[in-house]
């Protein structure tokens, strides 16, 4: 006997979640304990299967990051890379040499010339980014 589902119910929307995450009709209904024709009956009905791209939709959104589109969070991250980068540098002279390697592998990593064949790199710094370095590390010339 087949009945026509008329409104989604919660168990009814975990099966969708399963299905959408990629679960066979047997797996769904060994996971929420279900017979395989109850999960076949919800799978086909049609108000199951009219929600069905709304629910993927929806799944998909929440999984992707907001986007900020005021760059407030680009600007933050901007006003704390160079104090994270000076910190980092202070690192390279740890007594620690795990410490010390570590933080020269991220400095190098960092400027594009982390482990590779290359031992030039080319690094775009502004004078006051340069004076900055330059006093973190005690030289008098960069």
């Amino acid at each position: 006997m087949s009945y026509e589902i008329e409104k989604l119910l919660p168990r009814h929307m975990r099966v969708m979640d399963l299905l959408i995450a990629g679960f066979s009709q047997r797996q769904i209904s060994r996971e929420l304990q279900l017979t395989p024709q109850a999960v076949c009956s919800i799978v086909h009905s049609r108000v199951f299967q009219d929600r069905l791209p709304e629910r993927r939709r929806d799944l998909q959104r929440s999984a992707d990051p907001p986007v900020d589109e005021s760059g407030q969070a680009a600007h933050a991250l901007e006003r704390a890379a160079l104090p994270a980068a000076c910190k980092l540098v202070g690192l390279v002279d740890s007594e620690d040499d795990r410490v010390a390697l570590a933080a020269s592998i991220a400095v190098l990593d960092r400027v594009g010339c982390g482990k590779t064949a290359d031992a030039r790199c080319t690094v775009d710094l502004s004078a006051e980014q340069a004076d900055l370095i330059r006093e973190t590390l005690g030289m008098e010339e960069l």
